[in-house]
């Protein structure tokens, strides 16, 4: 999806003043590559959020660190890579988050 989107937007001519500017030409070798690209098998964050999910699952559910790195970590893999259950999984944490912990200033600054 990222190398569709690349791809796009490379031939798309971008407008200056009103007027189209020169378009950046991709050969077809070029093009056959940003279409194979795809998103990765293992994403970066899988450690960090393996980690916070089992420091949370032995902490009774009631582990701010936890809930907050859970939060940050499926956020931070939706806005790489643009999948929804990252997304999803970011909210239902916050969610929890705040229920938890409704007082706290940092849980709502989000």
């Amino acid at each position: 999806m990222l190398g569709f989107l690349f791809w796009v937007s490379a031939c798309v001519p971008s407008l200056k003043n009103g007027k189209a500017q020169e378009t950046v030409s991709i050969s077809e070798e070029q093009l056959q590559i940003i279409l194979a690209t795809k998103a990765p098998e293992i994403y970066p964050q899988n450690s960090a959020i393996e980690y916070f999910s089992k420091r949370l699952a032995e902490r009774d559910n009631s582990d701010m660190l936890a809930l907050n790195g859970l939060v940050e970590n499926y956020r931070a893999r939706f806005a790489a890579y643009n999948q929804k259950e990252d997304l999803d999984k970011a909210l239902q944490y916050l969610e929890e988050l705040r229920k938890k912990y409704p007082s706290h200033a940092g849980v709502n600054a989000y």
